[in-house]
């Protein structure tokens, strides 16, 4: 587990899907944000951890979505319905910023899929919760 404000530069099979997709789409840069500051591999981890949203996660949300030249961004968590509270909350703070939230597929319970999930040539389209 990642813990709050703990950088990383190693391209983990997530990151690197992410990378494939922007290029894919003729983008020339990707910025990762996270719903909760708090990461884990395991969804458990972030049920039985204190604060996964974090002190400051809101305020860099904000911060991204101020000063980042984007019309859309791309949701990506996964199945967990932990996330739904979360997710809803962040496509406020997205909505009221005048950015979408967009997906590339979603799972059978509605939520942005997962990129390791998802097939290659997976459109985006909106997402809303």
């Amino acid at each position: 587990m990642t813990g709050i404000g703990t950088p990383t530069r190693q391209d983990f099979p997530t990151i690197r899907r992410c990378i494939g997709y922007a290029r894919a789409l003729g983008l020339d840069g990707l910025r990762v944000i996270n719903l909760f500051a708090l990461r884990s591999t395991d969804p458990q981890g972030l049920r039985i951890h204190a604060d996964p949203i974090g002190p400051r996660n809101d305020e860099i949300l904000t911060h991204c979505m101020q000063t980042l030249p984007v019309d859309f961004m791309v949701a990506a968590w996964g199945a967990d319905d932990f996330a739904i509270d979360r997710a809803k909350a962040v496509h406020a703070m997205a909505a009221s910023h005048g950015i979408t939230l967009q997906c590339r597929g979603r799972t059978k319970n509605g939520h942005p899929g997962h990129p390791l999930y998802l097939r290659r040539d997976a459109a985006l389209s909106e997402w809303t919760p």
